[in-house]
């Protein structure tokens, strides 16, 4: 009887420590960045996106313009695929070529769909 009331919380504390460094990736949704220059993208190609996310995608929309676009978090990618939708020449302020051609690198995807 004494036995089963030690081994009861081994198993319970072992099970937490091996499931906190198991990696749960095929649980997340794959993660896609939407870089748009004009947010009236977002309405004029709603069935594109909405077709996208009902293939299980999550999107983030953000401006190419903006300033706080992190692909990569503490060595990890923070999405799995980006789209560019602009209309004039892509300037963004916070990624560069190097940057897209690592994540390219990585086995990542890039839509670009530009009208120059």
């Amino acid at each position: 009887m004494k036995k089963s009331l030690i081994f009861n919380p081994i198993i319970l504390i072992l099970a937490l420590v091996i499931g906190s460094y198991v990696k749960c990736d095929s649980i997340r949704q794959p993660r896609v960045l939407v870089l748009l220059d004009n947010f009236a993208y977002r309405y004029s190609h709603s069935f594109f996106f909405e077709d996208i996310e009902s293939q299980g995608y999550t999107l983030e929309f953000k401006s190419v313009a903006s300033t706080n676009i992190e692909l990569k978090t503490f060595g990890e990618y923070n999405y799995d695929q980006i789209i560019f939708l602009a209309s004039g020449e892509i300037d963004s302020k916070t990624l560069s070529r190097a940057k897209l051609l690592d994540f390219f690198d990585s086995g990542r995807n890039i839509f670009f769909a530009t009208d120059v």
